[in-house]
C-alpha cells in the first residue's frame, strides 16, 4: 500500500537527501547494550521519522523544538507490506505482542537495564525506542517476525502552549529501511 509520510528538517539536511538520499541510522548493538551510543533511538527506534498525510503536522513539529526559520517539510512517497509493519495504531495482535514481550521473566533483567541506560521524556522516549529495537532484533532472530520495515504508531507531538498532552494528534512512521521510499521531494 501507498502512503504520503512527511518529515521535517533542515534546509541543509534536505541539500544533502536530495543529492545522496536518506541515511537509515544504524545500530551499533556492541554499544547499545551499554548505553554507550553515539545517537539515542528515537520513540518508535532508529529511522526517517515522519507523519501520515500530514504536512502541516511536519511544519507545527520543526516550528515548535526549532528556532528555525529555514526548514524543509519532504513528502515521502513509500510502499510497504503491512507484514512487514509492526503497527501500533490498530492491530492489536502486535501491541499483544509487545506486552506479552515485555512481560516474559527471562528478558527482565535486560529490560531492566535499558531502564537505566535509557530514559523517556515527554518529547523523546528513548526507552520506548530502545525496547522496540531489541523486541524487533530478539523476536527477528527467534524466527517470530519477518524483517519489520516500519513502525508505525498514533503518537503525540508537543504543539500546545503552556500543557502537555498524551492524546495523539497525529500517526507517526519510523522507516527502518530505505528501499520502502519509493519517492521524496520537497513539499513547502
Amino acid at each position: 500500500m501507498k502512503q504520503a509520510i512527511y518529515h521535517a528538517t533542515t534546509a541543509s539536511i534536505w541539500k544533502k537527501i536530495r543529492d545522496n538520499g536518506f541515511k537509515i541510522p544504524e545500530n551499533d548493538w556492541a554499544r547499545f547494550y551499554v548505553g554507550n551510543i553515539k545517537k539515542k533511538p528515537g520513540s518508535l527506534g532508529y529511522g526517517v521519522y515522519g507523519f501520515l498525510d500530514d504536512p502541516g503536522l511536519a511544519t507545527a513539529f520543526i516550528s515548535k523544538t526549532t528556532n528555525l526559520k529555514d526548514y524543509a517539510i519532504i513528502k515521502m512517497t513509500i510502499e510497504v507490506d503491512d507484514e512487514r509493519v509492526l503497527n501500533f495504531v490498530d492491530s492489536l495482535d502486535d501491541m499483544k505482542l509487545f506486552r506479552w514481550f515485555l512481560l516474559q521473566t527471562k528478558l527482565q533483567r535486560r529490560i531492566e537495564r535499558f531502564g537505566k541506560l535509557y530514559h523517556n521524556s515527554f518529547k523523546q522516549h528513548s526507552l520506548d525506542g530502545a525496547l522496540l529495537e531489541y523486541f524487533i532484533m530478539v523476536l527477528s532472530k527467534g524466527g517470530y517476525l519477518s524483517e519489520i520495515n516500519c513502525v508505525r504508531c498514533a503518537t503525540s507531538t508537543d504543539l500546545y502552549k503552556g500543557i502537555h498532552l498524551f492524546i495523539p494528534n497525529g500517526i507517526e512512521y519510523c522507516i527502518r529501511d530505505k528501499d520502502v521510499i519509493i519517492t521524496y521531494e520537497m513539499e513547502n
